[in-house]
C-alpha cells in the first residue's frame, strides 16, 4: 500500500503512481474542500483528484466525510480519524520548552509578538504587498510589538517581505523553522496571521487566535468551531482585525472559548489509521 498526505503536487503524483501500478492508496487528510478549484491553487485540484483514485479516505472531520459522500465516495472507504498534524503537535509540544533557532533568541523575554506566515501562490504580487503593508501599519501603531516571520523559500515571496520589513528592528525574518521551533513560536505568540491550512488546525488545537490571510478556506471548522477568522488580503481589514485582538480582551476571550471542542482530532489519528490498515491486511490474508 501507499499512504499519501495532504494536497501537494507530490501527493497527487504519488497517488497516481500507485493507481497506475494497482497498489492500494490511502489518502490522509481526505475530503477537504474549498469549493473553488483555483483557491488554493493548485492544492484544491490535487486533493480532489487524489480522492478519486484512493482506496482509503482518511477524513480529518465529519464535514470532510460529508464532502466525500456528496462526491460519490463509498461510505465504507471513509474513516474519520482526525488529522495527524494534531498528533504531531501534541507530541512536539510536550517536549519543546525553548527554541533552538538562533534568530529567535533575539526576542526579549516575555516580548509580545505575532507569528506571521504567508506563502500561497494566489497571494504573490499585490496581495502579499498589501499584507506586508498592513504589518508595517501595525508596527507603527504598536511600537511595543514584535513579529516573527519565517519566510518561504520562494524568491518572490522573500523579495516582497524583505522590501517592506527587513529594516524593522522588531521584525525577525528567518528561514522556515524546524517543527519544534514553530510549535514553540505558535504557543509563545500573542496570536497568528497565516495563509497556511495546517496552521488553522494547529492554532485551534492550542486555542490560539489565527487570522486567515485568505478569502476562502477548506477548513471551515476552524472558523465555525475553532480559532480562525478569515480576513483575506485587504490591508485595512487585516489591520482592523489585528487591532481588535490587540485592544479588545473580550473579543480575544470569545475566540479562545470557541475552541473548547477541538474539531480536528484528539491526537490519535495515526493510531486509527494504523489500526484500519492492520485490520484490512489481516482480513486480506485469510
Amino acid at each position: 500500500a501507499v499512504l499519501v498526505h495532504g494536497d501537494t503536487t507530490t501527493t497527487f503524483a504519488a497517488a497516481l503512481a500507485g493507481f497506475y501500478r494497482k497498489i492500494p492508496v490511502g489518502h490522509v487528510e481526505a475530503g477537504l474542500r474549498s469549493g473553488n478549484m483555483h483557491l488554493p491553487f493548485p492544492e484544491e485540484m490535487n486533493r480532489v483528484l487524489t480522492d478519486r483514485i484512493t482506496t482509503w479516505a482518511f477524513a480529518p472531520t465529519e464535514l470532510a466525510k460529508e464532502n466525500l459522500l456528496c462526491e460519490g465516495t463509498q461510505g465504507d472507504m471513509i474513516l474519520v480519524t482526525g488529522n495527524t498534524v494534531i498528533d504531531a503537535l501534541y507530541y512536539t509540544a510536550k517536549s519543546t520548552s525553548k527554541p533552538l533557532c538562533p534568530e529567535l533568541t533575539r526576542l526579549p523575554q516575555d516580548a509580545p509578538f505575532l507569528l506571521v506566515t504567508a506563502h500561497r501562490r494566489e497571494s504573490w504580487g499585490k496581495p502579499l504587498e498589501d499584507i506586508c503593508s498592513a504589518l508595517t501599519m501595525l508596527l507603527d501603531s504598536h511600537p511595543e510589538l514584535w513579529m516573527v516571520i519565517p519566510m518561504h523559500r520562494n524568491p518572490s515571496v522573500r523579495e516582497t517581505i524583505r522590501k517592506y520589513l527587513e529594516e524593522r528592528e522588531k521584525v525577525i525574518l528567518c528561514d522556515p523553522l524546524d517543527y519544534p521551533d514553530f510549535v514553540w513560536a505558535m504557543n509563545a505568540s500573542m496570536f497568528i496571521l497565516s495563509d497556511s491550512g495546517g496552521v488553522q488546525e494547529e492554532a485551534s488545537a492550542i486555542k490560539k487566535p489565527v487570522l486567515i490571510l485568505r478569502d476562502v478556506t477548506e477548513r471551515p471548522e476552524a472558523v465555525e468551531k475553532g480559532s480562525g477568522v478569515i480576513v483575506g488580503v485587504d490591508r485595512e481589514k487585516i489591520y482592523s482585525n489585528v487591532i481588535e485582538l490587540l485592544e479588545n480582551k473580550d473579543h480575544f476571550t470569545e475566540i479562545e472559548n470557541k475552541c473548547r471542542f477541538q474539531p480536528f482530532g484528539d491526537g490519535t489519528a495515526s493510531l486509527k489509521i494504523a489500526d484500519a490498515l492492520k485490520e484490512y491486511f489481516e482480513k486480506d490474508r485469510k
